[in-house]
């Protein structure tokens, strides 16, 4: 029914079903999802008034522009955590590819929404963050609550390991329910490094070649050049699960050549923060698998 929230409750067999195709092992079972998403892709309007139909949406792809976002009220500030060249990599980006799934939602879905990007599915451990944007999303766009246990302020970061068993579910859960690939995986939310090697294995078992798709993670220079960040009392405030490399994400260079955005070996060469990948030419699934399993834990 057109504006209205479906709640679909994913079985833990479903999880478990694509764990097996992928030959994945987590010693930790995912739980059950919780989607929220409209039942119907034929809808004509937006679930927020005033914003164009769907056709129109599916029809013409528009090209971002920040002025023109910010009068039409896709975009209220330019504080989403996206510096001016970010955001013109990744506008550039979602206007050449047809599907996007995103962990972590916020400003980036409003430039897939003004670029009319034609497929999307955001994640994301905040259901009330998860209800302000898809206010101003196309009704069609997916929305998939990832429940993590308690989470801590507008990051989403768990407040302690009490859920553990949970955490895995956030990097594979959405895409348990995606019986096709995507063109682009955006990793923008918690336990980065487990998404970002979800979706190279994603991508993979549904028949993307290396060169059909990228995947982007977020803050990737101030977390490569500055090492993991701290409390005020110096302890790591990811948690016992945190991966212990003092450059986070960087064991998915293991798997993937930096391409764009900010480059480890010439930092100076872009003020990016994200930093676009794409996987490595004879890279097996067991190698990126064992980065997934490595990091499920740690929700930095």
């Amino acid at each position: 029914m057109s504006g209205k929230v479906t709640v679909v409750i994913v079985l833990l067999a479903t999880v478990l079903a694509i764990l097996l195709t992928l030959n994945w092992s987590p010693t930790i079972n995912p739980p059950t999802s919780h989607a929220l998403s409209h039942n119907t892709i034929n809808t004509t309007d937006f679930t927020r008034p005033g914003f164009p139909p769907l056709a129109v949406v599916t029809s013409k792809r528009l090209p971002f522009d920040l002025e023109t976002a910010k009068a039409e009220g896709y975009l209220e500030s330019e504080h989403g955590g996206l510096n001016a060249e970010d955001r013109r990599l990744l506008a550039h980006l979602y206007g050449k590819v047809n599907s996007v799934l995103e962990w972590g939602i916020g400003e980036s879905t409003t430039i897939a929404a003004f670029t009319r990007l034609p497929r999307y599915t955001g994640v994301d451990s905040s259901l009330e963050w998860l209800g302000s944007v898809r206010q101003k999303a196309p009704a069609h766009y997916r929305f998939v609550w990832a429940d993590i246990g308690i989470a801590r302020g507008s990051f989403g970061r768990p407040t302690t390991m009490d859920s553990a068993s949970k955490f895995p579910f956030y990097s594979v859960g959405a895409l348990a329910q995606e019986p096709e690939a995507f063109d682009f995986y955006f990793v923008d939310g918690r336990f980065r490094l487990s998404c970002a090697a979800a979706a190279f294995l994603h991508a993979s078992a549904h028949g993307k070649s290396r060169d059909e798709f990228v995947v982007a993670i977020h803050d990737f220079r101030w977390r490569y050049l500055s090492g993991r960040p701290t409390a005020a009392d110096g302890s790591s405030i990811a948690g016992p699960g945190a991966v212990k490399n003092p450059k986070p994400y960087a064991d998915i260079l293991d798997v993937a050549d930096a391409i764009d955005g900010f480059l480890p070996d010439s930092p100076s060469a872009s003020q990016a923060h994200m930093t676009v990948l794409r996987r490595k030419p004879n890279v097996t699934d067991a190698q990126i698998r064992a980065i997934w399993n490595h990091a499920k834990l740690d929700w930095e």
